[in-house]
């Protein structure tokens, strides 16, 4: 046999010993069926999770009004926490279905890292009047 002849040789898939042939074969010189290299990718896949803001995934900053107010807004989005209009005022218990007032959440303990999670619903009249006595103090 003469150097300046290319022998040809069967292949077959390494994963199910199919025939490869121009038409099953994913690349020249690579051994699987596109069948396996698509049950291959389809195992190698990692779900991502719910579409949300990345700024969720940043380290809490102690006395970040900016970050503490879109983890709350991030958690009403996805549903976690029911919108405030839905909840009665903590301080007057305006009731939900008057909807005289709009109702917002309240970081009753402040926007320190350890606290940026924790609110408190209550009507816009009463928030208002929580962040007065608060300046006053």
């Amino acid at each position: 046999m003469d150097k300046s002849s290319i022998e040809w040789t069967e292949a077959t898939c390494r994963s199910c010993r199919v025939m490869l042939t121009t038409e099953n074969r994913v690349e020249p010189g690579r051994l699987l069926c596109k069948k396996c290299k698509n049950k291959r990718m389809r195992l190698a896949y990692i779900p991502k999770g719910p579409p949300g803001r990345r700024g969720w995934l940043v380290p809490t900053r102690d006395g970040d009004k900016k970050q503490a107010r879109r983890r709350i807004n991030y958690l009403v989005e996805q549903g976690l926490i029911p919108r405030p209009d839905d909840l009665p005022c903590m301080d007057c218990a305006d009731e939900i279905f008057s909807k005289q007032s709009r109702h917002e959440y309240d970081h009753a303990r402040g926007y320190d890292s350890e606290n940026q999670l924790y609110v408190e619903p209550v009507c816009a009249r009463c928030h208002r009047q929580r962040g007065e006595a608060h300046c006053v103090n």
